[in-house]
């Protein structure tokens, strides 16, 4: 809530009920088609029971899955990584230069891909002292 009402100051309120409608919305319609298909498969078997079939559904929702997870969800979640470090750094009173967010980001995909390899201990152990 605090970025949002640093950016949309007098806004934040119109700003935070049209984004719970926004979000409303996206699970109403999940509810909806859970009505219809009931199971533990979640977004899988909803892709199979959709109306273009099991082959068909399966072949979209994997290259979907691919586009959205390599193109356009992992780099924002770098980029907003960053921008997060830079601006708590700058409210402390470390001021980076405009630029410093890449290298940020690119540690952080860096890292990313390091704990992984790496193991579960490690992996477990960063969660615990980030969470």
């Amino acid at each position: 809530m605090s970025g949002a009402v640093a950016f949309a100051y007098g806004s934040a309120p119109l700003s935070v009920v049209l984004a719970a409608l926004g979000v409303a919305s996206a699970a109403y319609a999940v509810y909806e088609f859970s009505l219809k298909v009931a199971s533990s498969g979640g977004y899988y078997r909803y892709i199979e029971r959709g109306g273009f079939g099991s082959r068909v559904g399966a072949w979209g929702g994997g290259w979907l899955y691919i586009l959205y997870a390599g193109v356009a969800a992992t780099p924002f979640i770098y980029l907003e990584t960053a921008l997060a470090v830079q601006y708590g750094l700058s409210a402390l009173g470390i001021n980076l230069p405009s630029w410093s967010w890449f290298p940020l980001g690119i540690a952080d995909a860096l890292l990313a891909l390091i704990l992984p390899y790496l193991g579960i201990k490690p992996s477990v152990k960063y969660m615990l002292w980030t969470g």
